[in-house]
């Protein structure tokens, strides 16, 4: 009970979030909810789900916040790219990409019953197809690999200024993620 009740609360707040640019405040679950659609509350769902995952019952450390930067900047890639990937499915891919440290399991045991598509598993697990190149780009971007960055930007044909920039504004999306869900 506790935790739908913590989740209610997270939905009608994103979805009054200065994100939204709503107008006025919404009070009811369903305005939320259509408000913000099928893939808005499932990306809200995930991101409770990967908070919850970490020590301390939702504290959010280091790696959750991590994969929430990484959820942000992979699903942001889908604006700027012909990756030929589902926004929500770049967006899974970042979420769940540090899903095996936060669990202390080898990847493919973590995401073995997660509700993901083969081509997100065969990406997490295997690194494979373009998707799997996005998720070396967000690493060597982490590891501060420039040489590796550029090669895989180039091959996925992006723009290095513009996924920089897309970077630093999924560090900022995060912060103000767990600041909110820090104030509920």
């Amino acid at each position: 009970m506790r935790a739908d009740v913590a989740l209610t609360t997270k939905l009608l707040r994103h979805a009054n979030s200065a994100e939204t640019m709503q107008a006025r405040a919404l009070d009811s679950i369903r305005d939320a909810l259509v408000l913000l659609g099928a893939e808005g509350v499932r990306r809200i769902a995930a991101l409770a789900s990967i908070a919850g995952l970490g020590p301390g019952g939702g504290s959010p450390q280091q790696l959750v916040i991590s994969s929430v930067v990484r959820a942000r900047f992979c699903e942001s890639l889908a604006r700027v790219s012909t990756l030929g990937a589902p926004r929500f499915d770049l967006f899974l891919l970042g979420m769940f990409s540090m899903v095996d440290a936060i669990l202390g399991l080898p990847m493919e045991r973590a995401v073995g019953d997660l509700p993901v598509s083969s081509t997100v598993r065969g990406a997490l697990v295997h690194g494979e197809g373009r998707i799997g190149a996005v998720l070396r780009l967000d690493e060597a971007q982490e590891r501060a690999s420039w040489e590796e960055f550029q090669g895989i930007a180039a091959v996925l044909r992006l723009d290095l200024e513009q996924v920089t920039r897309l970077y630093v504004e999924a560090v900022e999306w995060a912060n103000r993620v767990f600041a909110e869900a820090k104030a509920a």
